[in-house]
């Protein structure tokens, strides 16, 4: 059972991840016109500040029972961007 967790945890990291790369694309090329990596690293931050709290806000959203012992909005930002081994 513990396993099981763990292994939907590493998954829901893993969707997290990939839509926030995706949308740092998108919302790069779509405010600047460039691709992210070429942007500079105030604009970069800029994508990435915005779009972290709009995949935190959603994931709450559909996920509340999981993070509902979590604690602080922090706790729960750190339990999405956590390395995974």
């Amino acid at each position: 059972m513990a396993e099981e967790q763990k292994f939907e945890t590493k998954l829901l990291r893993l969707l997290a991840a990939e839509l926030h790369y995706a949308n740092m694309a998108r919302t790069a090329q779509e405010k600047y016109g460039k691709c992210f990596s070429d942007l500079e690293k105030p604009e970069q931050a800029e994508i990435h500040k915005a779009l972290s709290a709009t995949i935190t806000d959603l994931y709450l959203m559909v996920t509340p029972t999981l993070l509902s012992s979590s604690g602080s909005t922090e706790a729960r930002l750190c339990f999405l961007t956590a390395d995974v081994p």
